[in-house]
């Protein structure tokens, strides 16, 4: 039996809501995309796709030894942009700025577990974004919100302080994911709240 399975990091409540109120306005004015649901919302670091479950247990391992070398960190949501581009918008993004690439950092190591359990390689460089809606099929042209300004608007925070083996159930409410493992990063000593 396989699972669609992908790793990544759940957004906080209060991100998750600034993003749902913006998301929301946007729906009510802009056609031709399909909105991820706000409870849904995170950053993925790595997609495994289709995978036999007789892999999951190595691959759980192997997160809650990454995770346990980790320490924990915090990185600011803000600005939006799409993918490929404004000429032909897919995918509508919020940002996650990894400045110091501690997110990049996590997602090569995480990258190096996939190839290593058999995975094939991600051609895609990384980039750490929230998916907010993809282009919905048949629509002629998604429109965009404006021009894309990298430091605006501003959502909130990411707080990388586990990594998440989700489970993606698809349906035709869109997909729901299921939470398998959620190793957690260790903490940074004499930690407030804010690792950074």
């Amino acid at each position: 039996m396989k699972q669609r399975l992908f790793v990544g990091v759940p957004l906080p409540p209060a991100t998750r809501h600034a993003l749902g109120q913006w998301t929301a306005h946007l729906a009510a004015c802009h056609a031709g995309w399909r909105w991820v649901r706000a409870e849904q919302l995170h950053v993925t670091l790595r997609f495994l796709g289709d995978t036999d479950e007789t892999i999951r247990p190595q691959l759980e391992s192997g997160l809650a030894e990454l995770a346990a070398a980790a320490r924990r960190f915090v990185l600011p949501v803000a600005g939006w942009g799409v993918f490929p581009g404004p000429s032909r918008p897919r995918v509508l993004w919020a940002g996650v700025h990894d400045d110091d690439h501690r997110l990049g950092a996590m997602a090569t190591s995480i990258e190096r577990l996939a190839q290593q359990l058999g995975f094939e390689p991600e051609r895609r460089r990384f980039s750490g974004h929230v998916t907010l809606a993809r282009a919905a099929r048949g629509a002629r042209r998604a429109e965009l919100p404006g021009t894309p300004k990298p430091e605006a608007p501003r959502f909130g925070e990411l707080i990388v302080d586990r990594v998440v083996l989700f489970c993606s159930h698809l349906g035709l409410g869109g997909a729901r994911y299921e939470t398998l493992a959620a190793p957690e990063l260790a903490a940074v000593t004499g930690e407030t709240g804010d690792s950074r």
